[in-house]
This record gives C-alpha cells, structure tokens and sequence, in this order.
C-alpha cells in the first residue's frame, strides 16, 4: 500500500521525473533495463499501533528508495531529486495521510556494480501516516 503510494507519488513529480523519467520500480529494477538511471523503492518494514480497543490506523513504515546509473554522478543526482521529494513531505497520498516522511542513512551499494552493472545509491526514509 505505502510503496505502491510513494512509486506512484515519483513518478508524478516533476523534479524526479526531470532525472528519472518513469523508471521507478517497486523493489527491484526490471533485468534488460537499458536506460538509465532507475530507482527501486523496497519496504523494510511496517508497524502498526495498537489500542486496548484494537488497531489504531497508525503505522510507521520504513522504505529504501535505491537510484541506479551506470554514471556514479547520475546515479547521486537522481537520489537527490527524490530526496528533495520526499524529506518532510506531508499531506494526502493515496487514500492516507502521511504525516511526516524523513530521510535517514545514505549508503552505496557497491556491492551489487558487478550483479546488476550500476551504480546504486540508496537512502532510507520512515514514513508515519494514517491508513483506513
């Protein structure tokens, strides 16, 4: 639900689109991918608050959005627009209410340049919003 809202939510704006087009996956990049750079976006984890009464409707997800490029630069620069996107992002998404978004560590991924032949750049965000 949250990913599907924030893959959907790129590739809506502007500014990730001026570097990224529409190549923003959920989780993995397709394999023949010829242009690039891409982004995946992956679901690390999803908590739900509870009551004495039952579930809330509050969650705290944590997402990593990782930007691909066969250029390390390219690969930086598309990181930077979708982190422009979604550090401190609030409002309606989807059907939820995010209340807050917040970039965290940003780490390369060096290790996947010889599996996937790019660069990847990865940041990750929690994400607190409201579901129904």
């Amino acid at each position: 639900m949250i990913r599907r809202a924030i893959v959907n939510h790129l590739k809506a704006a502007p500014g990730v689109t001026a570097v990224l087009g529409g190549r923003i996956y959920p989780l993995e990049i397709p394999q023949n991918l010829e242009t690039s750079p891409a982004a995946s976006v992956a679901l690390s984890s999803a908590t739900r608050s509870h009551s004495k009464e039952g579930p809330m409707g509050l969650v705290q997800a944590e997402i990593f959005v990782v930007c691909w490029s066969r250029r390390v630069l390219e690969a930086e620069d598309a990181a930077n627009a979708v982190r422009k996107e979604l550090d401190g992002f609030r409002g309606p998404l989807e059907g939820l209410t995010i209340r807050n978004i917040r970039s965290g560590t940003e780490r390369d991924m060096d290790e996947y340049i010889d599996i996937v032949g790019a660069y990847g750049i990865a940041v990750d965000y929690t994400i607190d919003y409201e579901e129904v």
